[in-house]
C-alpha cells in the first residue's frame, strides 16, 4: 500500500475457485498464465488515481459465495477509507484518469447492462421462438438474472423500472452508498425473497448481481452508470480495436493477450 494518510482504495481478487467446469478451468489457466501483467496493470492505475491498491486472496472459493463475499470486503473497507472501488482481476485499466475524480462517489459507481432479448413480433410462431430460446439460456445469462430480479420485484408488489442488470466485475463507492445500500443488513431479507419465486424458474439463485440490482431498484440506491467506455466487456464476437479507445476493459472471454497486443 502507498500509506496509510490514504482515503481511497482500489482492490481485487485473486484466487482459485472450486467450479471445475471446462470454462472455469480455462479462465483459471488464462489468469494464471497472466497474473504478473495484470497485477501490474491494476496497481499502476490505483497509483495514477492516488489510491491505495490491495489484492486479496479469501478462503472462499465457491465462485457464487465469493462474488457476494467481494461486496461485503468493499463494505469493510469503507470502515478505513473514504472511497472505495473494487475492480475484477481481469479488468484491464487503459487510462490515467482518476474514475474517482471522474464519478459521483456518493452514488453506486457501476454499469448497468441493458438487457431485452432481440425483439420478437406478437405472432405466435414468434412467441414459441422466444420462449425456446430462453430455455437454452444458463442461470448466469444477463436476460435471466434480469428476469429473475423483475419477478422478485412483482412478488414484494413492486412494478420494475428499468430491463438492466448491474455487472460487478466494476463497483464502489463511499461510506454514504454503502449506508443507504446497507448490502450486508440486507441480504438475509432478500434471499427470502429469492427462495419466494425459485419455484418460478428452477435458474433462479443467489446471485450478486441479481441481489444488488434488486436493492436498487426496491431501495432507490443512488446510482452512477458507467459509460460504455469505461466498463467495455470483451465478448467473443468484440472487434478488440475497441480497446484502444476504451478506459477500463473486462476480458470476459479472458483472451489477455490478445487485449494487449491491441493497446
Amino acid at each position: 500500500m502507498f500509506g496509510a494518510l490514504k482515503k481511497k482504495l482500489i482492490f481485487t481478487i485473486c484466487t482459485k475457485v472450486t467450479d471445475n467446469t471446462e470454462k472455469r478451468t480455462h479462465n483459471q489457466s488464462q489468469f494464471k498464465k497472466h497474473e504478473g501483467e495484470l497485477h501490474r496493470r491494476l496497481h499502476r492505475y490505483a497509483s495514477d488515481c492516488r489510491a491505495d491498491f490491495c489484492i486479496k486472496t479469501p478462503e472462499v472459493q465457491d465462485y457464487d459465495d465469493l462474488n457476494i463475499w467481494k461486496i461485503k470486503q468493499w463494505e469493510n473497507h469503507l470502515n478505513d477509507y473514504e472511497e472505495v472501488m473494487y475492480l475484477d482481476f481481469d479488468i484491464v485499466p487503459n487510462t490515467n484518469t482518476s474514475i474517482f475524480e471522474k464519478f459521483n462517489f456518493d452514488r453506486l459507481i457501476t454499469h448497468l447492462i441493458p438487457t431485452p432479448l432481440p425483439r420478437f413480433t406478437s405472432s405466435r410462431f414468434d412467441l414459441e421462438d422466444k420462449e425456446s430460446f430462453v430455455k437454452t439460456l444458463d442461470k448466469y445469462h444477463w436476460y435471466i438474472k434480469t428476469k429473475q430480479m423483475k419477478d422478485m420485484l412483482m412478488s414484494q408488489m413492486i412494478r420494475p423500472k428499468n430491463e438492466w442488470m448491474m455487472n460487478t466485475g466494476t463497483f464502489g463507492g463511499s461510506r454514504r452508498v454503502r449506508d443507504e445500500l446497507k448490502f450486508s443488513e440486507r441480504l438475509d431479507e432478500v434471499k427470502q425473497v429469492v427462495d419466494e419465486v425459485k419455484d418460478i424458474d428452477n435458474r433462479y439463485f443467489y446471485n450478486n448481481e441479481t441481489m444488488l440490482t434488486y436493492m436498487i431498484e426496491k431501495y432507490n440506491v443512488p446510482v452512477e452508470n458507467l459509460p460504455v467506455h469505461w466498463h467495455q466487456l470483451i465478448l467473443s464476437d468484440t472487434d478488440l480495436r475497441v480497446c484502444k479507445t476504451s478506459s477500463l476493459i473486462h476480458v470476459i472471454t479472458k483472451d489477455f493477450e490478445n487485449v494487449f497486443k491491441n493497446l
